[in-house]
């Protein structure tokens, strides 16, 4: 709803990502830490604390000191980014103890862990799609074929199929219409470039 109106557009990605986790166990896109920006992080948090106080069929409200310290296990066991939850219990006012999230083996959503790469070098994309699969998924969004992708990026057919698999398997996707849905979610393309209307 948010992505059809274009002045909410940009708010789309952010609101549909209340339910992911960090390890991937969320929904709907079973997103991980480095995957969404921290202010994803931080409305996943904000969601599920606020969830927490509530009454639930299975379960009766919890109290803001006991929802604190679930939502506090849930950044220990890697499911939450643990400085949205210090920034959410800060505002709620239930604020523990900070421990930074890398020391618990976690790093912050966005950082970069200790040999994982040279200084400088430009981040993955999303779902660690390459700088080059960006591209070509970019193109195959676009409605261009495989050798037409091939072509403008100066490779072989051959080379060009064999990234799209790649950008398939990482994005989870297996059709180009999936593929088009990904890039569109990801920023990738605008939905007035895609062949999809």
């Amino acid at each position: 709803m948010l992505d059809a109106a274009a002045g909410l557009r940009p708010l789309a990605r952010l609101a549909g990502s209340h339910g992911e986790r960090c390890d991937g166990s969320g929904y709907h896109r079973s997103s991980r830490a480095a995957e969404l920006p921290l202010t994803a992080w931080l409305l996943a948090a904000a969601d599920c604390y606020h969830a927490m106080g509530e009454p639930r069929p299975h379960r009766r409200a919890l109290p803001a000191g006991a929802a604190a310290r679930e939502l506090s296990q849930e950044a220990a066991a890697g499911k939450l980014a643990a400085d949205a939850v210090h920034a959410v219990l800060t505002a709620a006012g239930q604020a523990q103890p900070h421990q930074a999230t890398a020391a618990a083996g976690h790093p912050p959503p966005g950082s970069r862990q200790a040999g994982s790469g040279p200084t400088g070098r430009r981040p993955a994309g999303p779902a660690g799609l390459s700088e080059r699969e960006c591209e070509v998924l970019g193109l195959l969004a676009r409605g261009l074929a495989t050798k037409q992708v091939a072509r403008r990026l100066g490779i072989s057919p051959k080379t060009c199929d064999h990234h799209i698999q790649r950008l398939y398997g990482k994005a989870g996707v297996s059709t180009r219409a999936g593929a088009t849905l990904f890039a569109l979610e990801h920023g990738l393309v605008r939905p007035d470039e895609t062949a999809i209307r």
